[in-house]
């Protein structure tokens, strides 16, 4: 059974004490912010997978759509190719993700460069890395 998801208000500064608290849970339970444009998903590493996390919830918030994800993929790897799993398989997320009607992406470090460039080749400039002190305005 997935891990309940939070509706809150998409006023990220006031609520900064629930979101640590949700980056910290066992669970990775994602926050979920309504923003004008849609919901926007904020996790840390996805280590459930960003498309699970996705339809997860879109299945607890019928009608409503994920504009935004934000958070780390969890791609990363020391391999050779610097990410631990296949090109296809990124392709396969990015594809994903578009069909579930999201439109941007913000990934943090665990995502990786390679993965990140994979992304960003499907998404354009929809897709961005997380960098210390960013605004995001949703």
């Amino acid at each position: 059974m997935p891990p309940k998801t939070l509706l809150i208000p998409s006023l990220l500064d006031a609520h900064w004490p629930l979101l640590r608290w949700a980056f910290q849970s066992p669970a990775w339970t994602p926050v979920v912010l309504e923003g004008e444009r849609g919901l926007v998903v904020l996790n840390s590493c996805s280590h459930g997978g960003i498309v699970n996390i996705v339809r997860s919830v879109l299945d607890q918030f019928p009608g409503k759509r994920v504009f935004a994800v934000v958070g780390g993929f969890h791609m990363f790897g020391k391999g050779e190719s610097g990410m631990n799993c296949t090109q296809a398989y990124v392709f396969q997320v990015a594809g994903a993700l578009r069909e579930l009607g999201v439109e941007q992406l913000y990934t943090g470090h665990c995502t990786g460069e390679p993965a990140f460039a994979l992304l960003q080749n499907c998404f354009g400039p929809q897709c961005s890395a997380l960098s210390t002190g960013q605004s995001l305005n949703f």
